[in-house]
């Protein structure tokens, strides 16, 4: 059995772009929203302790990070708390970017409005699919793009699907060539987690008895309200319970010190270098073979790491893994030649 392929360096560098879940809070309560967001959540950021978050952002290794993803839950939801947040980290030299449902499209004239108030979001990504459509429809999107255009911000639309080969889906992505182009059109594949996994079944994804070979692209932890740094914003956001790709809580520590730890990860580095399959590997040649899947989603790396970093025995086998100095070496040099990132080499001195 071949190895799998090393990843290419990353589009966007290493913790370059950090994201922000502004808030829980959004007008729909769709069956694939990994979050759980909904009209009647509470929880979302605090403006002066998200301005100390992103003070220290800015400020770690003297601006390393340069984009910061506005994200929810609906982040516009409360529209004078996303300017507020965005007018902040731009004025700290950051790029901001926002995702939305433009629930609040429901007009050109309207949509040009609201993204006249917001000058300091400099790109638009627009969230459509089945289940936005039950309370939002595609004509808000429309206005959206329209007003962006309108406004100079560049967009894209992401559209979340079980399958592509879905006729659902197939008809959304043909409405929305209709006002646009395959360049600006993205797609998701939503996953049977969180509130997923009881809204969404598993009859519409082909499985396979082994997980993707592919490895994850991901650079971007992401901050919740309440302090928490996770690695990336697939489905372990939903994840309560410790797992190596937990970064790190800034209610207790800095975020240097948390994005100086994410640098030397072993775990997170080893799927970013060759994905979770290699994970997967290690743990059978454990013998802990008992404790994973029997099927894996087969155009889902998401689903093989959700399934790792939730199940307690491998957990602590990975937690384990992360100490070894052996994976530790291989995974910093893995990390130098594949990505071409030497920070964890510089700091395991080899």
């Amino acid at each position: 059995m071949t190895e799998a392929m090393p990843a290419e360096a990353d589009a966007v560098p290493f913790l370059s772009n950090i994201g922000l879940l502004m808030t829980y809070k959004c007008q729909v309560t769709c069956p694939h929203c990994i979050v759980q967001a909904n009209p009647h959540r509470k929880e979302q950021v605090h403006p002066d302790e998200v301005f100390g978050w992103i003070k220290q952002l800015r400020a770690y290794r003297d601006g390393w990070v340069r984009i910061i993803a506005l994200t929810g839950g609906e982040p516009f939801f409360d529209l004078g708390l996303l300017r507020a947040v965005a007018e902040y980290a731009q004025g700290c030299g950051l790029t901001v970017t926002a995702v939305t449902n433009a629930f609040w499209a429901s007009s050109v004239e309207k949509a040009v409005r609201v993204l006249s108030e917001l000058t300091a979001i400099s790109n638009i990504a627009f969230s459509t699919d089945v289940y936005h459509q039950v309370a939002i429809p595609l004509e808000n999107i429309r206005n959206g793009v329209m007003a962006a255009t309108l406004c100079r911000r560049p967009y894209v639309i992401s559209v979340c699907t079980a399958t592509k080969r879905d006729e659902a889906y197939l008809a959304i992505v043909r409405q929305l060539r209709e006002f646009t182009d395959d360049d600006h059109i993205q797609t998701a594949i939503a996953l049977p987690m969180g509130r997923a996994a009881q809204e969404l079944g598993w009859k519409a994804y082909e499985t396979a008895a082994e997980p993707p070979r592919s490895a994850c692209t991901s650079s971007s932890p992401i901050i919740f309200p309440d302090g928490r740094v996770v690695a990336c914003i697939g489905p372990l956001i939903e994840l309560t319970t410790p797992h190596p790709l937990l970064l790190g809580d800034l209610r207790r520590e800095s975020m240097g010190e948390i994005l100086e730890r994410a640098q030397a990860n072993t775990i997170l580095h080893m799927i970013r270098v060759w994905g979770p399959h290699k994970l997967v590997t290690l743990i059978r040649d454990a013998g802990l073979g008992g404790y994973l899947p029997e099927q894996y989603i087969a155009s889902s790396i998401c689903q093989t790491c959700y399934h790792l970093l939730s199940t307690p025995p491998l957990v602590s086998f990975l937690t384990e893994l992360a100490q070894d100095p052996t994976w530790q070496r291989t995974t910093a040099y893995g990390r130098a030649y594949y990505l071409e990132e030497p920070e964890m080499m510089e700091q395991l001195g080899v």
